[in-house]
């Protein structure tokens, strides 16, 4: 570690919620970049330290002291944040490191492992979802990529300051206090789940892995054509085949899912000030019956989805906490939030698309992509998916046993066989 003068940066109340869900899971986002020859580390490690000198909370340790928490410098460089592991081993080695974690309270709150075979580099990138969501990560890879690329051209090349907001706040003063009265009589309800509804694996704190599964360009593409032909989106289509899954497992019982929703979509320019976590929750609940067909269950989740985005209520929670955490002590109000959080058992989180024009690394080719979250820890399951040059990565994270991990594969290809495709 360099000397480094000593700076500290409020914790919002996001953070904090992150830290909190560690007993859920273990509160880190992931990120997998394949690429289709070697990357020049010396250039990546400058951007990396560009890239701290844009964000600095990378190179920051969480601290929990008298008054606020906050984010305090620790003098962190590319040079403990850049590791280079060459093997003839390649996807073991993605799945070791990618099962890794950051530490909050020493830091640093990025870790990038340069998988290097022969010909070829697998980037993994693992970071502290305290930090940032799926949307916050994306803007971080694509500034990460810009910096590296820049470098190429000028190796003198220093990125302005990001400036704006990390907080929660920036989406309620979006709204009138009129909107504000009504995102906070408006309840929401994510007790609507089932406790008893769970996956049923056995977990192993002990054995963490991730499973993922592709959807073909071709196949998801047909599923593209289907979704626009129901007036429904492909979020939409997806959850549809995942409730379908789930009742394949769970015969006679239709489980409520938790997903999340980037609450930018609020925003005036649907994009947030700083790099953050803005995310709430919504819950697709359709009833008891599945439905016969494929599009008798996709007819029940539009109806379910639209009426839950329809509603501001997916903000309650946002305002709760953040009058929480202003007005109350802070370690009162961390006991009293996490004693009475619930966890849905069953989720969903759509991180989108990652896009390929704005992740490049110079001229080198990317040959896929996809991020993940957080590994959960039984009885909870969430399935992640995202997107890249049109092929979707299904990925489940969990602690536990060698059979878990097979049901969970054979769940992801159960689910994908769901998927409908559009008449020709």
């Amino acid at each position: 570690m360099s000397e480094n003068t000593l700076r500290s940066y409020s914790a919002e109340v996001w953070d904090i919620m992150q830290l909190l869900f560690e007993k859920f899971n273990d509160h880190q986002a992931r990120c997998v970049i394949r690429l289709g020859t070697h990357i020049d580390e010396g250039r990546l490690r400058q951007a990396v330290d560009l890239l701290g000198g844009v964000f600095p909370l990378l190179g920051c340790r969480f601290v929990e002291g008298a008054g606020r928490p906050r984010w305090e410098s620790a003098g962190f460089t590319a040079g403990d944040m850049v590791f280079v592991n060459e093997t003839e081993q390649a996807e073991d080695e993605i799945q070791r490191v990618l099962c890794s974690r950051t530490d909050e309270f020493s830091g640093p709150q990025l870790k990038i492992h340069i998988i290097r075979s022969k010909h070829t580099d697998t980037l993994c990138l693992i970071i502290n979802h305290m930090l940032c969501d799926g949307a916050g990560f994306k803007k971080l890879l694509y500034l990460l990529s810009s910096i590296y690329s820049r470098l190429g051209d000028d190796p003198c090349y220093k990125p302005g300051e990001e400036a704006g907001s990390r907080s929660a706040r920036q989406v309620l003063r979006a709204f009138d206090r009129r909107g504000r009265a009504k995102i906070f009589f408006q309840r929401y309800g994510l007790s609507r789940h089932d406790d008893r509804i769970v996956f049923g694996l056995d977990g192993d704190r002990s054995k963490p892995f991730i499973v993922t599964h592709t959807v073909a360009r071709e196949r998801f593409q047909s599923v593209k054509s289907y979704a626009k032909q129901h007036g429904a989106t492909v979020n939409d289509v997806i959850l549809a085949a995942y409730l379908r899954a789930l009742h394949q497992i769970l015969p006679g019982r239709t489980a409520a899912v938790q997903c999340v929703l980037d609450i930018r979509k609020f925003l005036p320019e649907k994009e947030s000030e700083g790099i953050c976590n803005l995310t709430s929750n919504l819950v697709c609940d359709i009833g008891p019956d599945v439905g016969a067909r494929f599009d008798d269950t996709l007819i029940k989740v539009k109806q379910a989805m639209d009426a839950e985005k329809e509603r501001s209520s997916s903000l309650h929670l946002i305002l709760l906490l953040e009058t929480v955490f202003r007005v109350m002590p802070y370690r009162v109000a961390k006991f009293a939030v996490s004693k009475g959080y619930r966890n849905p058992p069953l989720a969903m989180s759509n991180i989108g698309i990652i896009d390929d024009s704005r992740l490049s690394f110079d001229d080198i080719p990317i040959t896929g992509a996809f991020i993940t979250g957080s590994i959960k820890y039984s009885p909870l399951f969430m399935l992640s998916l995202s997107t890249f040059n049109d092929e979707v990565t299904l990925s489940a994270g969990f602690h536990g046993t060698q059979a878990d991990r097979e049901k969970i594969s054979k769940f992801l290809g159960l689910l994908d066989e769901e998927l409908p495709c559009a008449p020709a």
